[in-house]
């Protein structure tokens, strides 16, 4: 099964195999909003790189388990006030349990602010591609704003 994002206004759509449609007012991310980086474990960075093909948004992780298999959720807020989400892919880290992941995204990453609403990193737990906070491990739960590129800033546990 593939996992892929799209963008509408005043709703995140995540699309799959049966597609799933995440509506949302003032809060964007259901479940408890600790994540274990604030008591020095698991951290995030998000960056914003310059490329021959333009800007690209990446987050790197770092903190976590060696060479083990881990999936992310990213919901990303344009200045224009869109909406892009990306579910389901894979993050492997390393042997100093760090890795880095593009978020691609469909919005021209020239577009800036980009905030970074949520980023989890996750267990699926039940292997469909999406994050279920009620089902999946959570082991980080971040947000931050990267204003620029190239830039690169630390996500704050959410």
């Amino acid at each position: 099964m593939t996992s892929r994002s799209t963008s509408v206004r005043g709703a995140v759509r995540r699309l799959a195999t049966g597609g799933m449609v995440l509506g949302f007012a003032s809060g964007l991310l259901a479940g408890p909003l600790t994540s274990p980086a604030a008591a020095g474990g698991p951290a995030a960075t998000g960056s914003c790189t310059v490329t021959k093909d333009g800007n690209q948004l990446g987050a790197t992780i770092t903190g976590f388990p060696q060479q083990t298999l881990f999936q992310f959720f990213a919901l990303v807020r344009y200045g224009d006030g869109r909406y892009d989400v990306e579910d389901g892919f894979e993050l492997f880290t390393d042997a100093l349990g760090e890795a880095f992941t593009p978020i691609e995204l469909p919005q021209p990453a020239a577009r800036y602010p980009a905030n970074i609403v949520g980023f989890v990193v996750y267990h699926d737990a039940n292997q469909n591609l999406r994050w279920d906070p009620d089902t999946d491990p959570t082991v980080l739960r971040a947000q931050g704003i990267v204003a620029d590129c190239p830039r690169s800033v630390p996500l704050a546990p959410k």
